[in-house]
């Protein structure tokens, strides 16, 4: 095995919460930080934000996680990015901070440092280097979905992120005067200093350990071995699929999963892998009256290749902006949003990454907060053995019944004015979907994951979870995680924006106890 690189600190994954973190660890001049990405960067089509159509179908840029097979039978495709920029690079460019009530309970179970505001301290840090700016209303079918939202009980305001209760409105994206903005925002200053140094294409294999104590990280460099070593610390930043999958490659999880793949169990971790939780979303297809909302302008090739033109030429136009026009918080019980409910202007084919042959839109939701979790492990002990990923989905009640109230919600959306004016009819699910059953089998059949995955090494007080409330790996010295893989529950917006206040925060609490 060759030897890499030595630093203070090694970050593995530079995504959404790895670059944040890289950024504060090498901000003050006096550690020095080597950051680690599977991923390269560069491709110009990750700058256009409604290029995900196509950069999500990339297998250089992105990678496919399937999944074991559903109730119904059916196995999913999980994608996550693979750049500089990690899923920030593909994602629908949403960015929403969440509920002020969800972090407080987040505190009450792990201490006044997870509460909302130490949270809203991060998320101001992240947003002094990130854009964040609504999603422009240039179509009339956005405004008039937006006008509906209002009528079915979700008032529209001018900010999402900085309104409570149930709300819609423009949703705030990472874009800035029409190119997509990933976490590699971070860097771009940072990176020129001395103490920071990003590695990309050097997938992590294991974190090497001597002893107890996290040494150094082992990546795979053109099929050779080369080990970094830390001097102080490994932080592992790569996500709720990858983490607990580093994590088992070394050693480090159920000694019984570990040695069904062919792995010698070090630290007795059990939970590794366990309690990921995804969420699964309800689609409602639409047809719209002709020549309404965007589908128009991109229904075929020549249409697409005139709003490219358009798009060099003024960086505006359809594709200038992400997926999701207007998105809303509802409530199925009360004042707390537990519903997110998301509006696409434009017919999709039932990949929903191609562009209909008529005018339609869609609304897609889900229930913010899920808890029927599943799991991920190893196969095997090399970094391509493909994982076992149990996906359950809607397996508990409470889940089941918000799946059927996003439904019926959707539908009220729809029937509302100024919007019922413009709606031809349902085209998607269709009449046959009318019970709350009914829904959740549509939701199994032909909804989605969101690919917000969380929980897989879930932060807690008790000797049981994987790491503890300072995000430190039980049973290891020097070893940290911090990504959504954290998170006990779902946070209640996207995951990008959590995640990258995380990285933050986890940034704060390396240096607060400078191992």
């Amino acid at each position: 095995m060759r030897e890499g690189i030595t630093a203070d600190y090694i970050v593995v994954g530079a995504g959404a919460a790895g670059c944040a973190l890289a950024q504060r660890l090498s901000e003050d001049g006096t550690r020095t930080v080597l950051l680690l990405e599977a991923g390269r960067s560069g491709h110009p089509l990750l700058a256009v934000p409604k290029a995900f159509i196509v950069t999500m179908r990339s297998p250089r840029l992105t990678y496919r996680y399937v999944t074991e097979p559903l109730a119904n039978g059916q196995a999913q495709s999980w994608i996550r990015g693979r750049a500089l920029g990690g899923s920030t690079a593909i994602n629908g460019s949403m960015y929403l901070r969440g509920e002020r009530e969800h972090y407080d309970e987040l505190a009450a179970e792990l201490g006044h440092r997870w509460a909302w505001p130490a949270w809203a301290r991060a998320f101001h840090a992240v947003e002094r280097r990130l854009p964040v700016s609504p999603t422009p209303m240039e179509d009339g079918v956005a405004t008039a979905v937006l006008r509906a939202f209002a009528t079915a009980g979700m008032p529209s305001v001018a900010d999402l992120n900085g309104s409570s209760g149930q709300r819609s409105g423009a949703t705030p994206t990472t874009i800035r005067r029409g190119r997509r903005v990933t976490a590699t925002a971070f860097l771009s200053h940072a990176r020129r200093r001395a103490t920071l140094r990003v590695v990309t294409g050097s997938p992590a294999v294991r974190v090497h350990l001597e002893g107890k104590r996290a040494a150094g990280v082992v990546v795979a460099d053109d099929g050779r071995a080369v080990l970094h070593r830390a001097r102080r610390e490994v932080v592992v930043c790569g996500g709720a699929l990858e983490t607990p999958l580093l994590l088992e490659r070394s050693g480090i999880g159920d000694p019984a999963v570990l040695r069904r793949a062919g792995i010698e169990p070090l630290v007795e971790s059990p939970a590794v892998g366990e309690g990921l939780v995804e969420q699964r979303s309800v689609i409602v297809k639409a047809r719209l009256r002709p020549g309404t909302g965007t589908g128009p302008l991109l229904d075929s090739r020549t249409k697409v290749a005139a709003q490219a033109v358009r798009y060099l030429l003024t960086r505006g136009g359809p594709i200038a902006t992400g997926p999701y026009e207007v998105a809303a918080l509802a409530a199925s019980t009360g004042q707390v949003p537990d519903l997110q409910l998301l509006a696409t202007m434009l017919a999709t084919d039932d990949s929903g990454l191609r562009v209909g042959d008529h005018a339609g839109m869609m609304l897609q939701g889900y229930p913010l907060r899920p808890s029927t979790a599943g799991s991920i492990h190893v196969s095997g002990p090399l970094p391509g053995d493909p994982p076992r990923i149990d996906a359950a989905s809607l397996a508990t009640a409470d889940d089941r019944r918000l799946t059927g109230a996003v439904l019926e919600r959707m539908r009220e959306v729809l029937a509302s004015p100024p919007l019922a004016d413009l709606v031809l009819g349902e085209e998607v699910p269709g009449p046959w979907v009318r019970s709350r059953e009914d829904a959740v089998r549509h939701a199994l059949d032909a909804g989605a994951g969101i690919f917000h995955a969380v929980g897989s090494c879930a932060v807690g007080r008790s000797a049981e979870s994987v790491v503890d409330t300072r995000l430190r790996v039980r049973g290891v010295r020097a070893l940290r995680v911090a990504d959504t893989s954290v998170f006990p529950t779902q946070p209640s917006g996207g995951t990008a924006a959590p995640t990258m206040a995380l990285g933050h925060m986890a940034a704060e609490m390396v240096l607060e106890d400078g191992e």
